[in-house]
């Protein structure tokens, strides 16, 4: 396959950065949904109707959580909302996660089994 040459420079680059070591991965909520996490629109779906508002109609859904935080004058309804959903104890692979979304065995997983 044929790069633009802007895109030839980005891979050679990116190879390079990788063979030392020297990468990350930014992946969005909507990556752990596959593996049975929520996503930003079900995570938010409470707080978007306790403000009279649907995640369906907004597409800012970071200042929508931070129109709820003002809203309210603390994070306590954030946090509890997202408290529960990431302290389940779900099991990615043979990772368990009692306390935390495990980013590193939930990114490992759907690596290993993207299209």
């Amino acid at each position: 396959m044929k790069f633009d040459r802007a895109i030839e420079a980005f891979i050679k680059e990116f190879v390079s950065d990788l063979a030392n070591k020297n990468v990350a991965i930014f992946a969005g909520a909507g990556m752990s949904k596959s593996v049975g996490y929520v996503d930003w629109p079900s995570l938010l779906s409470d707080i978007a109707a306790e403000l009279g508002l649907s995640v369906d109609k907004e597409h800012d859904l970071i200042s929508l959580a931070q129109y709820h935080v003002s809203h309210r004058g603390n994070r306590s309804g954030i946090t509890k909302n997202t408290g529960g959903v990431f302290s389940s104890g779900r099991t990615v692979g043979d990772a368990q996660n009692p306390d935390a979304l495990a980013y590193s065995g939930l990114l490992d997983h759907e690596l290993r089994h993207a299209d």
